[in-house]
């Protein structure tokens, strides 16, 4: 069976680092609170993770509010801090693909802000990202390519249909 593979980190801000971003985010804000909202979400750490030879990344989001004496301490789960599940920027158009043709809908694409996850720790929605890309990835590998050369057939033949009544497009 295929392992995750940690290929390495690509992001990791320390408290200190979070809470600069923070002020410069403040900064940028006042005086236009309508116009930005006065929460949001910071990234503290992103990592680079590989599953049969496809990459895909974790992030980790630290929400915030300034409506709070200290706006780090504000939470919409019990950490404060959710994950997301992303594909790389080299598989987006995987991602489209799928999703256009109506295969699967948010490949590689999901996070933890779900009410079911609200007392998790990130060690537990790290866990739970793993288990849904490597079922998406195993989509792709192991079902999609059907699909997807089935499709390509079936679209060549029209393509030949059209050409012989004078389609050149």
């Amino acid at each position: 069976m295929p392992k995750v593979e940690f290929v390495g980190w690509i992001l990791y801000r320390t408290e200190e680092e979070i809470r600069q971003i923070l002020e410069e985010i403040r900064k940028r804000r006042e005086g236009n609170w309508y116009r930005y909202g006065k929460d949001g979400f910071i990234e503290v750490w992103r990592k680079l993770y590989r599953y049969r030879k496809v990459p895909y990344e974790i992030a980790c989001l630290k929400y915030f509010d300034f409506n709070r004496e200290d706006p780090l301490k504000a939470g919409l789960n019990k950490v404060g801090m959710h994950l997301v599940l992303e594909y790389t920027k080299d598989w987006r158009d995987v991602h489209k693909l799928l999703e256009s043709l109506d295969l699967y809908h948010f490949w590689l694409w999901e996070d933890t802000l779900h009410a079911f996850q609200k007392d998790w720790s990130l060690h537990e929605m790290e866990q739970w990202l793993h288990e849904r890309a490597k079922r998406d990835i195993d989509f792709l590998i192991d079902e999609a390519v059907k699909v997807l050369e089935e499709k390509l057939n079936h679209l060549k033949k029209i393509v030949e249909k059209v050409k012989e009544v004078g389609g050149n497009g």
